[in-house]
């Protein structure tokens, strides 16, 4: 028996319901009673940024993970689009380092201070996890799956959609100004790369910049 596929309308109704469904869930997710806070959160975020939407191209879809962005990257947009990312970033924290808001909202766990080794940990593990979250989420199901038909418009309306996120869910916050600001450059490593392979390592290297100036000033 010859398999039903969806038509490209039903699969833009149906992402933009995924998107929306994900997101209001992973936001309204009720406390447990069993699990700390963090751990809880870890998890939550772990299946709906990463397992569902995986599991959501593969199976409901029928689609390969490449519509995602997981994919060989095209490295010399890569590296343009991932230097500019960088530098402009660079120029960004100049600025932001000054105003007191910043300095204070934006703190790395004092553990980091104890080891050089610990701060490599906490950037491999934590940072490079989070961020690997926000690129299938963000970058790969919202700007690559959902909105790919609108061309370059998707790179600014993923990034809107990702800091009305981050602002519901966790407050507008000087301590995600970086995070905000990663959220457009990044959208633009993967767009031109068409992998989130590249847009993954640019925000790595971003934060392991960012955080290693705050450690090495503070």
């Amino acid at each position: 028996m010859k398999k039903i596929l969806p038509t490209q309308k039903e699969k833009t109704i149906m992402t933009t319901l995924f998107v929306f469904v994900s997101l209001s869930l992973l936001y309204s997710l009720p406390e447990s009673q069993s699990l700390d806070l963090i751990t809880q959160e870890v998890i939550a975020s772990i299946i709906f940024l990463l397992v569902l939407p995986m599991i959501y191209c593969k199976m409901i879809l029928k689609e390969p993970l490449s519509s995602l962005g997981i994919q060989e990257a095209r490295w010399l947009p890569a590296l343009f689009w991932g230097g500019v990312m960088v530098a402009a970033g660079g120029v960004f924290l100049y600025f932001l380092l000054p105003i007191e808001g910043f300095r204070l909202a934006y703190q790395l766990p004092p553990f980091m201070e104890r080891s050089f080794v610990w701060f490599v940990a906490y950037e491999v593990i934590a940072v490079g996890g989070i961020a690997l979250l926000y690129e299938v989420f963000f970058r790969g199901l919202v700007m690559k799956l959902w909105l790919g038909s609108l061309g370059p418009l998707a790179i600014v309306l993923q990034s809107i959609l990702f800091v009305g996120f981050i602002g519901l869910s966790s407050g507008f916050s000087w301590q995600y100004a970086v995070l905000c600001y990663a959220s457009l450059f990044s959208g633009a490593v993967a767009y031109f790369s068409r992998s989130i392979y590249a847009s993954w390592l640019a925000n790595w290297i971003l934060f392991f910049l960012v955080d290693l100036v705050f450690l090495v000033l503070y």
